[in-house]
């Protein structure tokens, strides 16, 4: 996985940008000048819970618990949840992927 902290959030947008367009062009479509793109980016904030409290990820926990734990655990599932809806993918699609937890 690519890291993205400490990058600059405009460069980082007008990449993937970039590069959806080159996606569209493929398929014989443009995007439209006027479309509004809102870019969440969360490197910084991924990092400074990692730096701040040296965090394992979610795979590499094996124990829970402590309010540390529990409060970034909270914050990925708000993330992968978000990115989720906006992407379209079902419940079903991330059962089938990971399984029924």
């Amino acid at each position: 996985m690519e890291e993205q902290q400490r990058l600059d959030p405009i460069a980082l947008k007008s990449n993937w940008l970039n590069t959806l367009r080159r996606g569209a062009q493929k398929l014989g479509r443009t995007l439209a000048d006027t479309i509004d793109v809102t870019f969440p980016y969360y490197g910084d904030a991924l990092d400074r819970f990692i730096r701040n409290y040296n965090i394992p990820v979610t795979s590499d926990i094996k124990t829970r618990g402590g309010k540390v734990d529990d409060e970034f655990l909270v914050f990925q599932a708000e993330c992968a949840e978000a990115f989720r809806k906006g992407s379209g993918v079902t419940n079903a699609q991330v059962d089938a992927e990971y399984g029924d937890f």
